[in-house]
């Protein structure tokens, strides 16, 4: 299974300042503009009913032809409760479609997909939030 997150961790910024002691917190924020700036930005919007349709329809297949495999029972996503939102990020674009995952699993259990232009299955993610009787949570992804 492809994950949808990537963290990467930033090992140094250049900042072109001068700091003394006790400037932690000015630090921190000319670090994250500068980290920030560097970052892609993505426009995110809805579709249309058609697409939305469309990009559910691709995801279901994908599902029943084994493309997406599960750890919980295929029966327990909740194809009547989809987002389906267009991602437009560094001159590409992708559509992304979100189904909850019911039964026992606590919110927010989904399985998130990114799907091509052509609707093909780019990559996806099942994220199963399990609560225990003391309240402790599981997240497995």
């Amino acid at each position: 299974m492809l994950s949808g997150f990537a963290f990467a961790p930033v090992a140094h910024a250049e900042v072109d300042r001068d700091f003394t002691e006790g400037d932690d917190e000015l630090w921190e924020q000319e670090c994250a503009q500068d980290l920030v700036a560097d970052r892609p930005t993505a426009e995110v919007t809805g579709v249309s009913d058609s697409s939305a349709r469309a990009a559910t329809d691709a995801v279901i297949a994908g599902l029943a032809d084994d493309q997406i495999t599960l750890q919980v029972s295929q029966d327990l996503v909740a194809v009547g409760e989809v987002e389906v939102r267009r991602v437009i990020t560094e001159g590409e674009s992708f559509t992304s479609v979100t189904l909850p995952i019911a039964g026992e699993h606590a919110a927010p259990s989904n399985l998130s997909v990114l799907l091509g232009d052509n609707g093909e299955i780019l990559q996806y993610a099942a994220t199963l939030v399990d609560e225990f009787r003391s309240g402790m949570l599981e997240v497995t992804s």
